[in-house]
């Protein structure tokens, strides 16, 4: 009986395995010679009304995780912790990050210490530029998922990269983690086609905090010194894309301004970070709750607003 109902589901998935493989030679026949990188309303002829519907459905849930590969971002590789003692019977061993799954970026060899800029001591406040900094890089790199480095993209990520940090764009100083959060998150609401959700953006924060703690148990400015090379990286690429570009002579003169900041804040972090960024994780996470129940409120206000409203439509 087991042996016959095993047959029988090998023919299902057979058959349905022949079924989709079917549908996608018949997406691929209808989609033959239409310009799969430009002609965008042509493609749309094309689909089915069902196809359109799962389109549709996947672009309103923001469900994207079918139609784009997994990137696994490389600030989340934690070294493993090594134990006190090993018993020497011990058969459980603690399952640890593999390096090489990660695509690290290369720490700069360029990057000069703090006092090569500056032989007065560093003010408060760039422990939260620099935060400010890292969360619109993180952001960044999440939103583009890892490819920000492409040189079809580059030139756009550098550009919301830069108009997400007031601390890049316009040389503000923040006095505090709030601040440094708030400051990103109201310029990302100015921008439709970057903002994506208020949960997102708390996803971001999660994985700003695993940057600033770095890949060790205790403190270390390695993934600080990493990001930071890998946004030095990306403000150069954006540069060489628009050196054939006449028009672009500005542009390339502000990223010019935007990488001097970096190399600033870059030897801030060699010079200065194991003393003031560690505080500065405990702070973000406090007022990352306060946002989850500031918009809890929000929405509780909001409902009751609602409310209100349908009574007195039905009592009119």
């Amino acid at each position: 009986m087991q042996l016959l109902k095993n047959f029988e589901q090998e023919c299902a998935d057979d058959e349905e395995a022949m079924l989709h493989n079917e549908k996608i030679a018949d997406l691929a026949s209808r989609l033959a010679g239409v310009d799969l990188d430009g002609d965008s309303q042509e493609i749309w002829m094309q689909l089915s009304e069902k196809e359109r519907k799962e389109f549709k459905k996947i672009v309103q849930e923001q469900n994207f995780s079918n139609l784009i590969p997994e990137w696994l971002p490389w600030w989340t590789y934690k070294k493993a912790k090594k134990p006190l003692v090993v018993e020497v019977d011990a058969e459980e061993v603690e399952e640890q990050d593999d390096p090489s799954d990660f695509k690290f970026p290369k720490i700069s060899t360029k990057i000069q210490p703090f006092s090569h800029f500056t032989k007065s001591d560093p003010p408060p406040c760039l422990k939260y530029n620099t935060l400010n900094i890292l969360l619109a890089y993180t952001f960044v790199t999440m939103r583009y998922n890892g490819e920000h480095q492409d040189k079809e993209l580059c030139v756009q990520c550098a550009e919301d990269f830069v108009s997400l940090s007031d601390v890049i764009l316009h040389a503000t100083n923040m006095h505090s983690a709030g601040e440094a959060f708030r400051q990103m998150y109201a310029s990302l609401k100015k921008i439709d086609d970057l903002f994506i959700s208020l949960d997102h953006l708390l996803q971001v924060v999660d994985n700003v905090v695993l940057i600033l703690q770095g890949p060790e148990e205790n403190f270390c400015n390695d993934f600080l010194l990493m990001a930071f090379s890998d946004m030095l990286k990306l403000i150069s690429n954006s540069r060489n894309e628009l050196k054939s570009d006449i028009e672009a002579a500005e542009s390339r003169k502000q990223l010019l301004l935007v990488k001097r900041k970096l190399d600033f804040y870059s030897g801030w972090i060699l010079s200065y970070a194991e003393s003031g960024i560690p505080q500065v994780v405990p702070e973000l996470l406090i007022e990352k709750d306060i946002i989850v129940q500031e918009e809890k409120m929000h929405k509780k206000i909001a409902t009751t607003e609602k409310e209100k409203k349908e009574a007195q439509y039905k009592d009119s």
